[in-house]
């Protein structure tokens, strides 16, 4: 996800890559290095997951986010807010818990995962500021280094700034988001970026015999021809409005599908997941057999959120009079607020496995299935919501619904 953070009145043009680096004298507190989530941390993010997800999913395409990654952003942007902004911000992403602390948690939990999964999990930050317009306090850029290690740049804003922040994008994604920005804006002062790659194969890769053409209903009433994945998993979800199945894939991750039954909206359904249900799904997953059928697919999303988080409470951040962004400056200067937070999403699906990539863009200005049976069966044949979950918290990194294919 990336924050592009932009002031009022300020005006300038980009040019080429010509950044400077501003952490060359920041080092990272060793202690903060290696924080473990606890359940009230673990429940808090996953609420945030699927309050932002309830937002954003639509029964006419495809979505996905990643919440995390939403998260990373939002936060890193947070740890220069001030007063009533702040109490917003805390609120929202947190549930009103202090954002340091809350940072350090997640800054901790998301180096640990990157360190012990042997998945390709790449998750990467990035700080770029308007040279001679922001200067940033030491302490806005301490914190973020001692959370989330962003690397910072100061830059022209000019076309080569805009080349360089999308080839970091494209690298940090491992080539599936080439791009968050097309160009920059003569008031915009900062981006604040975040960015994920996922890769893993299933701990069980699918056989040739295993694949199969069918039909998939969709939203809109139609069918799509698609090819379906079939297999015996061995943890099936349920509760009163939907049923499930969680596949595992080879290194500490697992792909979770829920499928609304007839009668009930992908958006109703959504709408009635929090942090601890869905936690709970998982953690009361009934250990038996369950005949799966899982459709190959590709989906890629991109939004803005600047609507969702108004609505989700964030809204003195947005509001030229009223944002408080005062600890990202070293001294006083024009007034700081977010213009737009953008998000794009990439995900595939198939027999060998998956891969997906996120980016979060916060942009700152001056002022289908059958019921179960005897054996129970999770055959998504019309649309389902999923996620790909850290199996240690069950926090979902991607969060999506398939309506399309």
């Amino acid at each position: 996800m990336a924050l592009i953070v932009s002031q009022v009145g300020c005006a300038s043009t980009l040019t080429t890559y010509n950044a400077k680096n501003l952490m060359a004298d920041i080092v990272a507190k060793e202690q903060t290095t290696n924080i473990a989530l606890e359940q009230t941390d673990i429940d808090t993010v996953t609420d945030f997951s699927f309050r932002l997800f309830g937002q954003m999913v639509s029964e006419k395409k495809n979505v996905m986010v990643s919440p995390t990654s939403v998260l990373t952003a939002m936060s890193m942007t947070g740890l220069g807010a001030k007063g009533e902004t702040k109490k917003q911000m805390e609120q929202v992403l947190y549930g009103g818990k202090d954002i340091e602390k809350a940072s350090n948690a997640l800054g901790g939990w998301l180096r640990n995962l990157r360190k012990r999964t042997k998945a390709k999990f790449m998750f990467a930050n990035s700080i770029w500021m308007k040279d001679g317009v922001v200067t940033p306090a030491k302490t806005f850029l301490q914190q973020n280094a001692d959370y989330f290690q962003p690397e910072v740049y100061s830059a022209p804003f000019d076309s080569s700034t805009v080349t360089a922040i999308n080839g970091w994008v494209e690298d940090k994604t491992d080539g599936m988001i080439p791009k968050i920005i097309n160009k920059l804006k003569e008031d915009e002062t900062m981006h604040l970026i975040n960015a994920v790659a996922f890769q893993d194969e299933w701990k069980e890769p699918y056989e040739e015999a295993q694949m199969e053409q069918g039909k998939c209903a969709l939203a809109s009433g139609a069918t799509a021809d698609v090819t379906y994945l079939y297999s015996e998993e061995q943890a099936y979800l349920k509760d009163e409005q939907a049923v499930g199945v969680s596949k595992p894939y080879a290194n500490g991750f697992s792909f979770v599908a829920l499928l609304p039954k007839e009668g009930v909206s992908l958006s109703d359904y959504v709408k009635t997941l929090d942090g601890k249900k869905f936690q709970n799904l998982l953690q009361t997953a009934q250990e038996t057999a369950v005949d799966t059928r899982i459709p190959k697919f590709k989906s890629e999303y991109s939004s803005s959120l600047k609507q969702v988080l108004l609505k989700m409470g964030i809204e003195d951040a947005f509001d030229g009079e009223r944002a408080d962004f005062t600890g990202i400056q070293q001294k006083e200067g024009a007034n700081l607020l977010i213009n737009d937070v953008s998000h794009k999403t990439y995900i595939e699906v198939d027999e060998n496995g998956t891969k997906a990539a996120a980016v979060a863009n916060v942009g700152m200005t001056k002022t289908a299935c059958a019921l179960p049976q005897e054996k129970p069966k999770v055959e998504l044949t019309r649309p389902f919501v999923y996620a790909i979950v850290d199996d240690s918290t069950g926090i979902p990194v991607f969060l999506g619904a398939v309506t399309n294919l």
